[in-house]
């Protein structure tokens, strides 16, 4: 499929087309054009398909939806006219002419079929020859054979975890002991995650909050932490899907605390790193035993957009043999943005 031919770009951009009065109920109008295509069929150079999100080549905090653009930085939002003001340098009647022949003239089927056909087909590959991460095993502070530095580590740890995230010291322990936990060099953490005794990825994340740090690497490609209790024994009924490795251990505490309710004994647990599911899809073309996925995305516009969106992808689309049964959760307690925001609040107000 073929992407329909922009008859009028060279038009807008010398200034030759025909100008009128714009009133207000015509923007609104052309403000309806979704926004993935039109940008796609304006200048598909500006856009990147990462995640299974579509992004602005030059600025990647920049997330392109159907009905906007959000930047993730600066928390602002541009509907169809103001995005194409703001990047793609056009005037508000060059932005209204483009959006208007949009929307009228454009064939919104040909534009759904050359995005189906050309980026969201579900491609999972595993890079056998990527980087060795097991040097993290050998340099982790955790377990020094040097008491000093390997009691510095420990402390590091649990003050961070325990003190400032108030996760459950019991819990960290478990992940110190099964090695889902190490500190580099630097004082990050890092969130292990295992095929068999490797080590396939590492979701790093800083200590000091006032140096805020993030950093994934990965041997596989679309992984980022998974985490599984012995007990489940390799095969998983439910999945729980977060965004960040804290909030995992979070709903794990908050799970503990009898605040939220007890997850199915065969049950996994994974991130994201963010709100691209590609990781949860490679879960679950690898286990199809998963009859439940458990959605526990953050209680921001971004998180509930990108529980929305899935699914309405997961009822239209059929991207593995079985279709699990999708619930979502959410951070409650007044107005929290996440799983550890609630934490945190419960904690504050009743000790356990």
């Amino acid at each position: 499929m073929s992407k329909p031919l922009n008859k009028i770009k060279r038009l807008v951009l010398d200034n030759r087309f025909k100008h009128k009065h714009i009133t207000p109920m015509m923007v609104d109008k052309a403000n309806t054009a979704n926004l993935i295509q039109l940008l796609i069929w304006w200048d598909e150079s500006k856009i990147v398909y990462e995640n299974r999100q579509f992004l602005l080549a030059d600025n990647k905090h920049c997330v392109v939806y159907d009905d906007m653009i959000y930047n993730h930085y600066t928390g602002e939002t541009f509907n169809p006219l103001n995005a194409l003001m703001a990047y793609y340098n056009l005037s508000f009647g060059q932005a209204f002419y483009v959006c208007n022949y949009f929307v009228y003239k454009v064939s919104k089927y040909d534009m759904e079929q050359y995005i189906e056909e050309k980026y969201k087909a579900l491609v999972i590959v595993i890079n056998d020859n990527g980087v060795d991460l097991n040097h993290i095993l050998t340099s982790d502070s955790l377990v020094s054979t040097i008491p000093d530095i390997k009691a510095l580590a420990l402390k590091r740890v649990y003050a961070y975890l325990c003190n400032t995230r108030h996760i459950d010291r019991d819990i960290v322990s478990n992940f110190i002991k099964r090695r889902l936990i190490a500190l580099d060099g630097k004082n990050n953490l890092c969130f292990l995650t295992y095929r068999g005794d490797d080590v396939i990825a590492i979701t790093k994340k800083g200590t000091n909050p006032l140096k805020p740090f993030k950093q994934n690497l990965v041997k596989e490609l679309h992984t980022a932490f998974f985490y599984a209790p012995k007990s489940a024994g390799g095969s998983y009924s439910d999945v729980y899907v977060f965004e960040s490795c804290v909030d995992l251990m979070s709903f794990l505490t908050l799970v503990k605390r009898r605040e939220v309710e007890r997850s199915p004994e065969h049950s996994c647990f994974i991130t994201l790193n963010g709100v691209g599911t590609v990781f949860l899809d490679k879960v679950l073309y690898e286990h199809k035993e998963i009859e439940h996925i458990h959605l526990c995305l953050d209680n921001d516009y971004v998180g509930i957009n990108a529980t929305d969106k899935y699914i309405r992808y997961n009822m239209q689309r059929d991207i593995i043999d079985h279709k699990p049964i999708l619930t979502t959760y959410s951070a409650e307690n007044g107005y929290v943005k996440d799983w550890n925001e609630m934490l945190c609040h419960i904690a504050v107000n009743n000790p356990f």
